[in-house]
């Protein structure tokens, strides 16, 4: 979250972050909540932390000499939606869901 807070561009959105972050209790609460009232720099966080994830996965798995085939989910074209308005995704996992009789909390 450090890392994000440096590339922010606005001094006071970026002076906000680190007071988040240094505060003692619920720093990630408090680093979200702030991130909430700009919605620009949360899709940028949220980029940030997937591309840090997908590289700190491909790191471990090289080191473990583990092949990886990467196939990117994101094609950039219109999630494309079902009549309920649920991506077929969605409809899979609530399948799943019932056949193993667990609840889905929304």
């Amino acid at each position: 979250m450090e890392e994000f807070a440096e590339t922010v561009a606005s001094s006071r959105i970026r002076h906000r972050l680190f007071e988040a972050l240094s505060s003692s209790k619920k720093v990630f609460r408090r680093f979200k909540d702030v991130l909430e009232d700009y919605p620009d720099e949360r899709d940028r966080y949220y980029k940030f932390l997937r591309k840090y994830c997908e590289g700190q996965i491909i790191e471990w798995l090289k080191e473990k000499e583990i092949e990886i085939t990467l196939k990117s989910f994101d094609t950039g074209q219109p999630k494309k939606y079902n009549k309920y308005g649920r991506m077929k995704h969605e409809r899979l996992a609530q399948r799943f869901l019932r056949r193993n009789k667990r609840t889905v909390q929304r």
